[in-house]
């Protein structure tokens, strides 16, 4: 039928409006997903030009079977926030391309409202939330041009649909303020295409130089009360304990005889949890809350040890003090601690627990073993073998981003030949030295340092600040040491950049602006970026329900139901009567020109309306045969009147008729009585 075709324009704009919403999936999309969609619009575009015709039946299913396979052979499952939006995505196009009538692109764009509110899902920093923001308002332009007839132009639908967006955004802010926060009603599975980004549960020479290259932000920090300076700025993160000659794992042979290893988050302390009521007086404690960005890895970072953690994603405490997330960090999590800054207690190791914390590969890096042998007998402490072996690299070695590549004996090439390492190169050495000296040692990863924000009240923790140290079972207690810090105690003291001098231009990607930070003014506008994505992160992204209480307690007195519907009814009322408001006001009556109102109050006074169409000169002499005494008031009038409305001195001829207006007489006020009417 012909009603139900679609405008020419409204295809064409329709075609943007998809293009557009598309576009921010491209990153997480199989390759061949794109180009099933560039070949689907381009059909679509020969259509709209007359060059090619509709698909047939067959090829429809064939692309339906096709896409349907690729979908499933791309990701390996149907489950999955991927699959999921490759498969809405993919439907959307292929509904594009048989589409008729204007129900099926009616179809198509409710279609893309969906694809749009996906991408959420994948990023909720503010510009993506501004780029979804104008993907709905292109849809919706669609919609209105769907509508419009064929004559319709874009520029008044895009107004229009602009001013609806806008009508709608009262009832959205107080739906956001008031719609309960809940926990996710079904577990999502992980992304398995999403990119693992940050500190791994594995390292080898190498892993943690290659993370200084990323520019990309780990976590921020919001501390409760001072922040701490940067030589206590160490962000613990995971024990690496089991060495293969090369490379560092995590494994946790830390285990309690008759107790727990683990602690979940809903179980009680265990015995060897650090309790906040044992810490020494003078022991430093943070309370601080971390918005950590998505890594798609199970582990958090806490200054030192957790005593108190509070957060809506499940978490458990290895015996170690480590955090883990039961799932994998998939998204922006927040989450509070408060933890102290002291050495990790243990005041006994099981046998099985001290022989893995002494185990080295067999035939690995002998002259190291000789020399930490040699110490050992020469009755060295452990205190004193970590100072003697923190004076040997202090004196001889070089901190750089560059290290020469190592051997299979990567310690003895290290620590005999090239001499030249990152923070993987001396925390691994130290701790096989400190395992051939028969001290139990392990690696710590995670991160060292921070940047302060522009506001000056957080920290911003990017990729590039991860750090690996060493920490020495020594009297009961697992000591942190940082040979590091022996070689470029710069680095502790000023951070990574300071540290490595000419050499902190390699510091991130060749496009991250924290690259070019030396710079103050580019410096100074990423500053004032982050500052913006923080307080959108804070306040809007992470507004939870614990916030949510405290707000709606300060505005509402309460949160009560009959509050919030009182609340609500007035968000949504409310524009709606301004709406009506402005509507009369805008629609009112155009006020009369001073001659006319002049004249309608002459007619008042007279009790002589003028006729519909009646000229006023004709109005003037009709009244002065109705009034033959004062003709020649009329008369003036009359000629004032015409004057007025031709000569462009209106304003005299109103001050002079203003002046005749006294000299008209009422006729019940002694007035002559007109002759005749008419």
């Amino acid at each position: 039928m012909l009603i139900d075709q679609i405008p020419r324009t409204s295809q064409l704009w329709l075609l943007f409006a998809l293009v557009w919403t598309v576009v921010p999936h491209l990153t997480h999309l199989p390759v061949w997903v794109w180009g099933a969609g560039l070949v689907i619009i381009f059909w679509r575009w020969q259509i709209y030009a007359g060059q090619w015709s509709m698909p047939g039946r067959i090829m429809k299913t064939l692309l339906v079977l096709v896409c349907a396979f690729g979908i499933w052979r791309g990701y390996g499952s149907w489950r999955g926030v991927e699959p999921m939006t490759g498969l809405l995505l993919v439907g959307m196009l292929l509904k594009l391309l048989e589409m008729k009538t204007r129900r099926d692109a009616l179809l198509v764009v409710y279609l893309g409202y969906f694809v749009a509110a996906a991408q959420l899902l994948f990023a909720q920093l503010i510009l993506d939330s501004l780029y979804a923001a104008a993907s709905f308002w292109a849809l919706l332009c669609a919609q209105q041009l769907l509508f419009s007839g064929r004559t319709a132009s874009i520029g008044p639908a895009l107004k229009r649909s602009g001013v609806m967006a806008l009508q709608a955004l009262p009832v959205m802010v107080a739906l956001f303020l008031v719609m309960p926060r809940t926990g996710p009603l079904w577990a999502m599975p992980m992304q398995k295409h999403a990119a693992r980004t940050g500190i791994s549960d594995t390292m080898a020479p190498g892993d943690v130089v290659d993370l200084t290259k990323s520019g990309k932000l780990a976590f921020r920090v919001n501390f409760d009360g001072d922040i701490p300076p940067p030589p206590a700025r160490y962000w613990r993160g995971l024990v690496l304990s089991q060495f293969d000659g090369r490379t560092w794992r995590a494994r946790n042979y830390d285990f309690s005889p008759g107790g727990r290893g683990v602690d979940l988050f809903n179980q009680q302390p265990s015995p060897w949890r650090m309790n906040e009521a044992l810490l020494p007086p003078e022991t430093p404690r943070y309370s601080y809350q971390v918005l950590m960005e998505p890594s798609h890895r199970p582990w958090l970072f806490t200054l030192g040890l957790p005593l108190e953690i509070e957060s809506n994603k499940r978490w458990a405490i290895t015996a170690d003090h480590t955090v883990h997330t039961l799932i994998p960090v998939s998204d922006r999590q927040r989450f509070s601690v408060v933890s102290a800054d002291l050495p990790v207690p243990a005041e006994t190791l099981h046998p099985f627990v001290e022989r893995h914390y002494l185990a080295l590969p067999m035939g690995y890096n002998p002259r190291t073993r000789d020399l930490a042998s040699e110490w050992q007998r020469m009755g060295l402490s452990a205190p004193q073998i970590i100072a003697r072996f923190e004076q040997m690299i202090g004196e001889q070695f070089i901190y750089t981003l560059q290290p020469p590549a190592l051997g299979n004996h990567s310690v003895d090439d290290f620590l005999f030949g090239t001499k030249q390492g990152f923070c993987e190169h001396f925390a691994s050495s130290f701790v096989f030295f400190m395992r051939a000296a028969g001290v139990p040692a392990r690696v710590v990863t995670g991160y060292q340092g921070g940047e302060l924000g522009l506001a000056g009240d957080y920290l911003l923790v990017h990729q590039m600040d991860a750090h690996a140290w060493a920490e020495v079972w020594i009297n009961g207690q697992w000591l942190r040491v940082d040979p590091t810090a022996a070689v470029a105690p710069s680095r502790i003291r000023d951070g990574l950049r300071a540290s490595l001098g000419d050499g902190s231009a390699e510091l991130g990607e060749p496009l991250s602006l924290i690259r070019y930070s030396n710079i103050n003014w580019l410096n100074q506008a990423r500053l004032q970026w982050e500052e913006v994505n923080y307080r959108w992160q804070s306040m809007v992204v992470g507004f939870d329900s614990d916030q949510q209480s405290a707000l709606l307690k300060r505005l509402l007195g309460g949160v009560d139901p009959w509050r919030i519907g009182v609340f609500l009814l007035l968000a949504a009322g409310l524009p709606l009567v301004l709406l009506a408001l402005w509507l009369a006001w805008r629609n009112r009556a155009a006020p009369l020109p001073p001659l006319l109102r002049l004249l309608a109050n002459i007619e008042k006074k007279v009790g002589e309306p003028r006729a519909a169409g009646e000229p006023v000169g004709q109005y003037f002499a009709r009244l002065g045969r109705a009034y033959p005494a004062q003709a020649g008031l009329w008369a003036q009038l009359a000629a004032l009147f015409e004057r007025g409305l031709y000569d462009d001195k209106n304003t005299e001829a109103v001050r002079l008729i203003k002046a005749q207006l006294a000299r008209i007489k009422r006729p019940a006020a002694g007035g002559e009585m007109p002759v005749s009417s008419r």
